[in-house]
Formats: C-alpha cells, sequence, structure tokens
C-alpha cells in the first residue's frame, strides 16, 4: 500500500503507548525520510539514538539525513560510528559511498567502496556502485568494466543492466 501518513500516525501511536519502544522511533524516522520530511526524521532518528546508541543501522540512517541536509561533516560521523560499531558491515560502506557520491565526494565513494570489496570481494553491489561513480565522473569505460564485473557475479541484476544501458 505504501501509505506514509498511516504508518506515521501508527508508529506515533505506538510511541505514544510506549515511549521507549526503540523499533518505532526508527521505522517512524525511515517513514519521515520517505515523505522527504528530513527534519523530521532527523529528530526520530536522534531520539531512537538515545534508545539504542549501538544499531549500526541506525547511524546509516543518520548519515543518510545529514548526507540530503548536506552536513557533511556530520555525515562522516555518522557513518564513522556505523563503522565503530561494525567494520565488518559492507552495507555500511556502500551506503557511506552512496553518500559522498551524492554530495560530488567521488574519490572517498570510491575509497569506501574499495573497503567494502576487502570484506567482500565477490560483491556484485560494490562493482556497481564503483562503476556508477564513474559514470557521474563520465568515465564511461571504466563504468562498462565494474558494471560487467558487478554481472559476473550476478547475472540476473536489472540493476547492472540498466546501468550498463545509461553507460552506453
Amino acid at each position: 500500500i505504501n501509505n506514509n501518513d498511516d504508518a506515521i500516525n501508527e508508529y506515533n501511536k505506538i510511541i505514544s503507548i510506549e515511549p521507549s519502544f526503540y523499533d518505532a522511533y526508527k521505522n517512524l524516522g525511515n517513514a519521515y525520510l520517505g515523505e522527504g520530511n528530513i527534519e523530521k526524521a532527523l529528530l526520530t532518528f536522534q531520539a531512537a539514538k538515545n534508545l539504542n546508541p549501538n544499531d549500526p543501522g541506525l547511524y546509516i540512517n543518520l548519515g543518510n539525513v545529514y548526507s540530503k541536509k548536506k552536513q557533511i561533516e556530520d555525515m562522516r560521523k555518522a557513518f564513522e560510528k556505523a563503522i565503530s560499531l561494525n567494520n565488518r558491515d559492507v552495507d555500511i560502506y556502500i551506503a557511506y559511498g552512496n553518500s559522498l557520491r551524492a554530495n560530488n565526494l567521488f574519490d572517498d565513494a570510491i575509497k569506501k567502496y574499495s573497503l567494502a570489496f576487502e570484506i567482500d570481494s565477490e560483491n556484485s553491489e560494490v562493482y556497481r556502485q564503483i562503476g556508477n561513480t564513474y559514470l557521474k565522473l563520465k568515465r564511461y569505460e571504466e563504468a562498462i568494466d565494474f558494471f560487467h564485473k558487478s554481472l559476473n557475479l550476478d547475472p540476473n541484476s536489472i540493476k547492472t543492466l540498466n546501468d550498463i544501458g545509461v553507460a552506453y
């Protein structure tokens, strides 16, 4: 159904009943983010952090919010905190790289993807995101090379096939 307004109402209802229910805050923050309400998402994720300061996923969410707000140093701090909580999670490095790329910090993005690659060299998404970074840099041949490496690991990836089409 994907009705953010109803979801927001339900999460707020849960929080009014059980103010310490962490998942409701995290889900509410994501609902706000989904509707583009960055400020409410930020406030909600910060409230969630007070309840559970050791969830790396929460810091990914905070990093994404700060990225959208163009608050680069806060974004970096949030992602670095996520990494400090779980430095073997490839998804953290990918999300970090994506946020850096969204802010045109391409060299930094490639460095984060490279760290993800060191953890899991068989992760097709790492290759795909490096390819997308080269695509943004208009380095089409390098982008296509990385997209093909991604396809070697996940031959049925519709996203990667689409990315190749964009690169051509």
